[in-house]
C-alpha cells in the first residue's frame, strides 16, 4: 500500500496552492481614445448607387426618351472619352443615371429612389432588357469591418421582373 501512495503522490505544479490575482477593470469607453476604437457590426457608412445600361447599338437619346431622365452620363458606340492623360474610344454605347441621395442613406433605401426617377412601365424595361445589359451598380464603402444589409423581396421582385441585375463592389479598410 505504501508502494501504491507513493506511486500517485507526486509534486506538479496543479497540487500547490494557487494563489489568485485579480485581474484590472477593463477600462471604461469614455476613457479610450477615440483612434483606439473599433466599431463592429452596423449599417454600410457610405452608398453609392447607379443604373447602368449598356450596348452596341444603344442610343443615349432613346433610352433617355423610354426612361423619362436625362443620364447623368452617356455615350455612343465609338465617342471619345475624354481622361486627363488620355482619350480612349467607347468600345459600346452607356446610359448611365447616378442616384441622389446622400451617401449616408441606407442601401435599400437609395436604389428606390434611384428607380423612382425613372420609368416603372414595364414593357418598356422588357423592350430595353431584351436589346441591351441593365444592371444597378452599387459602391459600398466601409469605415470598419462586419458592416451588413439586407434587400426586401419586394424589391429583389421589381428588379428581377425588369431584368435588372444588382451588383456590389465593397470596400473595406
Amino acid at each position: 500500500m505504501k508502494f501504491l501512495k507513493r506511486l500517485f503522490t507526486f509534486s506538479s505544479p496543479l497540487n500547490k496552492k494557487k494563489t489568485t490575482t485579480q485581474k484590472p477593470n477593463p477600462p471604461r469607453y469614455e476613457d479610450i481614445p477615440k483612434d483606439r476604437l473599433v466599431t463592429i457590426g452596423g449599417h454600410i457608412d457610405e452608398v453609392k448607387v447607379h443604373l447602368r445600361i449598356f450596348g452596341e447599338e444603344l442610343d443615349p437619346d432613346e433610352i433617355t426618351r423610354l426612361l423619362g431622365c436625362q443620364s447623368t452620363e452617356s455615350r455612343r458606340k465609338g465617342d471619345v472619352i475624354p481622361d486627363k492623360r488620355y482619350h480612349r474610344i467607347a468600345s459600346r454605347g452607356s446610359w448611365l443615371l447616378d442616384g441622389k441621395l446622400d451617401s449616408s442613406i441606407e442601401l435599400e433605401q437609395q436604389v428606390k429612389s434611384l428607380l423612382e426617377m425613372v420609368t416603372d412601365d414595364i414593357r418598356i424595361w422588357h423592350d430595353l432588357a431584351s436589346r441591351f445589359q441593365l444592371d444597378i451598380s452599387c459602391g459600398l464603402f466601409l469605415d470598419n469591418m462586419n458592416r451588413g444589409f439586407e434587400l426586401s423581396p419586394e424589391l429583389m421582385k421589381y428588379l428581377a421582373d425588369r431584368n435588372i441585375k444588382i451588383g456590389f463592389d465593397i470596400y473595406a479598410p
